[in-house]
């Protein structure tokens, strides 16, 4: 198993990468309309700094009451989720939603993935929850220095998660090598050799 760590790169100035295009943006929205639960962002009008800055209208978007997170950072981790349990049972992710991943046959596939990350709070709490939704198993590694709280608010999710003696880029790094390779044998996870080799789409997905 590879250490190196993958990057997306940004097409030059003036390009768009079909990633990032109204395509793939209507794709993420069709999916999460599908999700139980999910509701269009709250917007809130602040009339005092509309009238300070000498604009008609200042709107902020309002994530408190996302899937009951209080958090925006779910939306990036289930679709990322999606798609990767769609390249991996070879479902088209542009066809298929939130509902097709339930079907008896697909959800048993489901059930025998394990998904890792390393996150100090939001992030792993969205891949837990979205996990938990989709059927897989979750291992989510948290810096030292993380409230009990927060691992909490993740093993509550059904996560397999725990407090690590490192800080948050340290255990990034080294969930890929021997952490990664403990966790994923002892969860008896089949497929994460495939999972790792796909950093790069996880990545663009979220």
């Amino acid at each position: 198993m590879s250490s190196t760590i993958e990057c997306l790169v940004l097409p030059p100035e003036g390009e768009c990468s079909e990633n990032f295009g109204k395509a793939a943006a209507l794709n993420s929205l069709d999916f999460h309309k599908n999700v139980p639960g999910y509701e269009p962002t709250k917007l809130s009008v602040l009339k005092a700094l509309s009238k300070k800055l000498g604009v008609e209208n200042f709107w902020i978007k309002d994530e408190s009451s996302r899937f009951g997170l209080n958090a925006f950072k779910v939306l990036g981790g289930s679709f990322c989720l999606f798609k990767v349990i769609c390249e991996l049972l070879r479902l088209d992710s542009n066809r298929h939603f939130f509902k097709d991943l339930q079907a008896p046959e697909v959800a048993q596939s489901i059930s025998k993935m394990t998904f890792i990350t390393a996150t100090d709070g939001n992030h792993g709490r969205g891949i837990a929850w979205s996990a938990k939704k989709l059927g897989a198993k979750c291992v989510v590694l948290m810096p030292r220095g993380t409230s009990s709280e927060r691992l909490e608010n993740i093993q509550k999710l059904g996560a397999d998660a725990w407090i690590t003696d490192v800080n948050y880029e340290t255990r990034r790094l080294s969930m890929r090598c021997a952490t990664a390779r403990r966790c994923l044998r002892r969860l008896r996870c089949t497929r994460h050799k495939t999972t790792w080799r796909r950093g790069c789409s996880i990545q663009t997905a979220v």
